[in-house]
């Protein structure tokens, strides 16, 4: 009876150093490797390897494994593909099994004994592995509410929240403007870790102490309260959060976060120490609404803020997801319901922009984001998420993309009249040509040289003139008509366009124009032709006009295209002999409404719109520089994208 004493107090008093050692190992490596010396020193036990999320540790070696399915038998225990072990014990969690103990008995009798305690074990290591996770699930959280960082600052002080940041290495402290107030010092006031330690309350300045230390040391910042005292004795509660920044040597370089006053949260619900319920309120403020969905009994819970943002009475409401999903615009219906479907068949987190109507009528843009939740069998049986009002980022997008899509049918309008030159240059020939046949034909029939053959040429060659003349007015109207829809398109042929029509008015000019392709397979890319042609269109013209301001009439003027690429980008280079662009101006050449040219011969709107449609329309890049002899304007796009 003693011996098993004995040995329930040696399970004991290993479980417990176990569960306290856990915490602050780094990661699953860490965790691993504790735990393969720790357990190989339990009685019965030669060595034992660990598994955690395809990482196996086996003598001091980390192998990474594929598990699946195959690696687990019906009877649920682990056959390692790597290694056999005597014994098996599963690690599982929530979502189910992450892995397992492989163990090498010497003693089966001892074994048998410790196998209970080995259990309890891979519960703790599921247990937290699964609180690790839960705390990233938290950082992806903040990183959505980070784009929300207007709204945020001025949320600051109504719930009283202040951001600070302290670089380790050069023992400088960082505070906004709302964290001096919390703390009752002066804006601009040099901080430093001695002042902090005044403001804070003498009973909690080793607590406070203790924790700075723990997260520098473990790098892992684990939230805490604590007290301070304001010049006049006000005692005021505060709740910290951070996290580390670490150099590539894995040592801490920098700390930050918030830290929000708790004092009126204390006195309204001093039970409000739970860090979700913190983010809740937080959230509130900042105007975004949460939802959880139990998929088996479709109860979708929504929080008040939530209600709000969808019109309806500030409360929380449990409904069915039909009855959310009914409230969405009719059209993005069915993209938020294959969103969700992704989700269920197991495709993890989503984020979808959607349309919602409001019970007055009126539309609403949101931003949902959400995250399943799987049982043991892996089956999705919950989803929680957040709703955040994007309807004026969403005004704003369309007004802008309103306002470029004038710019650019005003740009082109600008080009007309160049265009429309051309023509004249592209038709001078061919008219001068049918005026030779019919004075011929006149001639003809005076001296009675008129027959059929003779008439029948003269027909043919006035078609031949006709249609290259018909040809010509069909090129130019379609170069002007505006893009519907993106379309896969060859950038050599879209040049090819640019430069016909155009090759006229600069042969007229004495400019020569040359094309050179180091493209074997060709350029493509995903997008709207049109406004790729017109983007080249004005950068030409600026081309030829520096080159008539600067270039002497007996000199003759040069246009290279040269097209290149490598494995991202294709590239598009414009260059001319025009002389270049005054060091003075040349990063403001892309602004709208700003030109050089005189005698309001330019708009200032062709090379700002080439700007946008390169780089907001194409995701691409446009950028100017001078060389030897002139500028030169650099054309990126992604080489065979399809841009969104």
């Amino acid at each position: 009876m003693s011996n098993e004493v004995t040995i329930q107090s040696d399970i004991l008093g290993r479980l417990l150093v176990i569960q306290e050692t856990l915490d602050v190992m780094p990661d699953n490596r860490g965790i691993a490797e504790y735990l393969s010396s720790a357990l190989s020193g339990v009685p019965g036990i030669d060595k034992v390897y660990i598994c955690i999320n395809n990482q196996l540790l086996a003598d001091n070696k980390i192998i990474e494994i594929n598990c699946n399915d195959k690696c687990w038998n019906k009877e649920d225990s682990y056959i390692c593909k790597e290694t056999v072990g005597t014994g098996h014990i599963i690690i599982k969690n929530k979502k189910g099994k992450i892995g397992c103990f492989v163990i090498f008995v010497k003693d089966i009798k001892l074994y048998k004994l410790y196998e209970p305690f080995l259990k309890n074990v891979a519960n703790v290591v599921a247990k937290e592995i699964e609180n690790r996770e839960y705390m990233n699930a938290l950082e992806v959280s903040n990183i959505a509410i980070k784009k929300n960082r207007e709204k945020l600052l001025e949320a600051q002080q109504i719930a009283h929240i202040g951001n600070w940041e302290y670089d380790i290495v050069n023992d400088v402290i960082t505070w906004s403007d709302e964290l001096y107030r919390i703390y009752d010092i002066a804006p601009g006031t040099r901080l430093t870790y001695a002042l902090l330690m005044e403001r804070i309350h003498p009973d909690d300045r080793a607590y406070h102490d203790e924790n700075t230390l723990f997260w520098i040391k473990y790098k892992r910042c684990i939230p805490y309260e604590y007290r301070i005292v304001k010049r006049n004795g006000e005692i005021r509660y505060m709740y910290a959060v951070g996290k580390i920044e670490q150099n590539e040597a894995g040592e801490p370089i920098k700390m930050f976060g918030i830290v929000q006053d708790l004092t009126e949260l204390k006195t309204i619900q001093e039970s409000l120490i739970d860090s979700r319920q913190r983010l809740s309120a937080t959230l509130s403020v900042v105007g975004v609404g949460t939802w959880r969905w139990i998929v088996d009994e479709n109860k979708n819970t929504i929080d008040e803020n939530l209600n709000r943002l969808l019109g309806l009475q500030p409360i929380e409401t449990t409904e069915p997801i039909e009855e959310f999903i009914g409230r969405v615009h009719p059209d993005d219906r069915a993209a938020i319901t294959e969103a969700i479907n992704n989700s269920l068949n197991g495709y993890g987190e989503d984020n979808v922009d959607c349309r919602i109507v409001l019970p007055d009528g009126s539309i609403r843009w949101i931003n949902e984001v959400w995250k399943t939740f799987v049982n043991e069998e892996g089956k999705v049986y919950a989803m929680a998420g957040a709703c955040f009002d994007i309807t004026e980022r969403k005004k704003n997008e369309i007004e802008l993309k309103r306002k470029e899509q004038l710019l650019i049918q005003q740009s082109k309008l600008a080009s007309m009249g160049e265009m429309i030159g051309s023509i004249a240059h592209q038709w001078r020939q061919p008219l001068n040509a049918l005026s030779i046949i019919l004075t011929d034909l006149k001639d003809a029939y005076v001296y009675g040289e008129l027959n059929n053959d003779y008439l029948t040429n003269a027909v043919r060659q006035s078609q031949y003139y006709l249609q290259f003349m018909s040809k010509t007015i069909d090129d130019f109207r379609n170069f002007f008509k505006p893009s519907k829809d993106k379309e896969l398109f060859n950038i050599r042929e879209s040049i090819d366009d640019v430069v016909n029509l155009f090759s006229k008015e600069l042969e007229n000019h004495n400019i020569a124009l040359y094309v050179n392709d180091n493209n074997k397979e060709g350029a493509y890319v995903y997008s709207f032709r049109s406004e790729f042609k017109q983007a080249l269109l004005n950068i030409i013209n600026n081309a030829k006009d520096a080159i008539m301001e600067t270039v002497k009439s007996q000199s003759k003027g040069r246009i290279t295209i040269k097209l290149d690429s490598d494995d991202l980008w294709s590239v598009v280079c414009i260059c001319d002999n025009g002389g270049g662009i005054d060091l003075d101006i040349i990063n403001r050449i892309f602004e709208p409404y700003f030109t050089t040219k005189h005698d309001n011969k330019g708009t200032g709107i062709g090379l700002y719109m080439s700007k946008v449609i390169i780089e907001n329309n194409m995701g691409g890049k446009l950028f100017v520089e001078n060389d030897d002899n002139g500028a030169c304007f650099t054309i990126l796009v992604r080489k065979n994208g399809y841009n969104a």
